[in-house]
């Protein structure tokens, strides 16, 4: 910024002096960046200028992000805010121009700085991350189906194993009444001989017959 000031004594028909000084703007924040979040957020960072002023003179950083297009561009937000950060919700895959510079009391705008950045895109890595995730998923959720199958088999086999000691239990108990004789089988001797059971010439593979 240009000033001017003009010199010349209370004399009438004095000559005057006239000086031109330029003063440049306040410098632009340092150290600016742009991290690009998986959320298709974007967090802005900066550092104060060393010689930035401070105290009542300064009102913050007026902080411009500009959607870059071929055909046009459109400011998308522009704030000033008091601290050195900002985050930005970006569409992925558009490009955006991001401008910052101070705010000063009475003071024109100070040096802006210009960072361009784009919307988060997902990459080969990000891809294959998901990918392992929904495979991690998937063990998750077969493990317990798993277990409960093999709890059901292993039931199955208890119970398969029981049914055949008992058949055998059966046929010992029966063989040891087994009359080769008449062969008839008796089961206890309270019976009138009428009203005995008698079971007759059977095998493993044929019921029982009670006459």
């Amino acid at each position: 910024m240009k000033y001017s000031f003009i010199l010349q004594t209370d004399v009438p028909g004095s000559e005057t002096v006239e000086k031109t000084v330029s003063i440049p703007p306040y410098p632009a924040p340092v150290n600016v960046e742009v991290r690009e979040l998986r959320n298709s957020s974007v967090h802005i960072t900066w550092q104060p200028n060393k010689d930035q002023p401070s105290g009542e003179d300064f009102k913050g950083y007026n902080l411009t992000i500009q959607h870059v297009d071929t055909a046009v561009t459109s400011v998308v937000t522009s704030v000033v805010i008091q601290q050195s950060s900002y985050m930005f919700d970006a569409i992925p895959g558009f490009l955006y121009n991001l401008t910052l510079h101070v705010v000063v009391k009475d003071a024109p705008p100070g040096e802006t700085d210009h960072h361009l950045f784009s919307g988060y895109q997902p990459t080969a890595s990000n891809v294959v991350g998901t990918i392992t995730l929904s495979k991690t998923n998937f063990v998750a959720i077969l493990v317990p189906i798993g277990i409960v199958v093999v709890g059901l088999m292993v039931l199955v086999m208890v119970f398969v194993v029981r049914h055949r000691r008992l058949q055998r239990s059966f046929l010992a108990f029966a063989n040891s009444h087994y009359n080769t004789r008449s062969e008839t089988t008796r089961f206890g001797n309270e019976l009138d001989d009428g009203d005995e059971p008698l079971i007759q010439g059977f095998s493993d593979d044929e019921p029982l017959v009670l006459a």
